[in-house]
């Protein structure tokens, strides 16, 4: 679908709306006002339709915090998104960007990601509370070079 939304970095009004639509997804919420992650988002008016995160290490980026209005799902909206922040991402000198999954793992590999072994994450990636601590071992690592 070609629709061409808005995409606008967030702002701190933007965070219970991010936190709400994240946690209707069971994804972490724990760090989202702690860790430096940089949410672009897709609104309308103020309420949150789609968010994406990239934290940032060096040259390397863990896209996280994906998620859309479940009943906006399959309208292409996930996929504009991610677009944009990827090519946001390189031209912000992220490299390689990574990500952990439990349900996604179809919808990445169509974007370019593929599955790596947790164990080939960057450390600084590994160190993350998102990698240590937030995702279950069972999320899998995929790896995309931007």
């Amino acid at each position: 679908m070609n629709n061409k939304h808005n995409i606008v970095s967030f702002n701190k009004a933007d965070l219970g709306s991010i936190k709400e639509l994240l946690k209707s997804y069971h994804l972490p919420v724990e760090d989202i006002d702690t860790s430096e992650i940089s949410f672009s988002l897709i609104k309308e008016g103020t309420e949150v339709l789609a968010c994406a995160g990239v934290e940032r290490f060096n040259e390397f980026g863990l896209l996280r915090s994906v998620a859309v209005k479940a009943e906006l799902k399959g309208k292409g909206i996930g996929s504009e998104l991610i677009n944009a922040v990827l090519v946001q991402s390189k031209s912000q000198g992220i490299k390689t960007m990574y990500l952990l999954t439990e349900t996604a793992e179809s919808f990445f590999r169509k974007k370019g990601f593929t599955k790596k072994d947790r164990s080939e994450a960057p450390e600084n990636i590994k160190q993350s509370i998102e990698f240590a601590e937030l995702c279950p071992a069972s999320a899998v690592l995929m790896k995309k070079i931007l």
